[in-house]
């Protein structure tokens, strides 16, 4: 869509209005844009569709709904506004990337696949009494009850600090002070 607007004033008045009003180019701008704008909005149709998959037979629902048209608004309230919702954060599906990380780290990479190795025979129930430590440190009874993001971010840290000594003992990093 193309829209152009001309607008002329004579030498003599174009003059006089410049004297009295040294904004009027701008005035005539914001009040075009204005009346433009509410004729698009009047002449629009918008449409929304969410795309949400039905909890129980898995299958794609869509929901449309139509945006009704807007009254005119003033000019503070046309400027656009893009929220984005935040998305929940899966405190449960946090905590178990967190845990994989931490065994892939000290068990290795292939600790599900090989259980009759070394690092999973020597570590892996260690790392699960340690994870349970730490849950018990952030008040909860096991890593999958932490219910707060700071309870979560609390957990991962403490995961990052746990590392294994050269005499092959599971212990964390010690304080700073």
């Amino acid at each position: 869509m193309e829209l152009q607007v001309t607008l002329t004033l004579s030498d003599r008045l174009f003059e006089l209005l410049e004297d009295k009003l040294p904004n009027l180019g701008r005035r005539i701008e914001k009040a075009v844009t204005k009346e433009i704008g509410a004729q698009v909005r009047n002449a629009s149709n918008t449409t929304i569709a969410v795309k949400v998959d039905a909890p129980e037979t898995g299958a794609p629902v869509i929901a449309t709904e139509e945006v009704p048209k807007a009254a005119p608004t003033t000019e503070a309230q046309e400027q656009p506004q893009t929220v984005t919702p935040a998305k929940p954060r899966d405190f449960g599906v946090e905590v178990r990337e967190i845990m994989h990380r931490t065994r892939q780290r000290i068990e290795g990479a292939d600790y599900k696949e090989n259980t009759d190795g070394e690092g999973y025979k020597k570590y892996h129930r260690a790392l699960t009494e340690q994870f349970k430590v730490f849950a018990t440190t952030l008040q909860v009874e096991k890593p999958s009850a932490l219910d707060t993001a700071e309870k979560v971010d609390s957990f991962a840290q403490m995961c990052d600090e746990l590392y294994v000594t050269e005499d092959g003992k599971l212990e964390t990093k010690p304080a700073p002070y």
